[in-house]
């Protein structure tokens, strides 16, 4: 089963899906949010939680 990683709009984190599942969601609509929990998708997109979250996960890179 072939996986994707995508960056959850709520959260920032990454997260997984099966490459059928992303494909079916993409043909019912393009433009709909992808969010990593039921509870990022509940508080939303949130622009500045994504960019503070690469921008930990970048640090995070750097230390080791």
């Amino acid at each position: 089963m072939n996986t994707i990683t995508l960056i959850c709009q709520g959260c920032g984190r990454p997260f997984t899906l099966a490459q059928s599942d992303y494909d079916r969601m993409l043909d019912e609509n393009i433009t709909t949010p992808r969010f990593c929990s039921i509870q990022c998708a509940f508080h939303g997109w949130d622009r500045q939680a994504v960019w503070f979250g690469r921008y930990r996960r970048d640090a995070g890179d750097q230390k080791g």
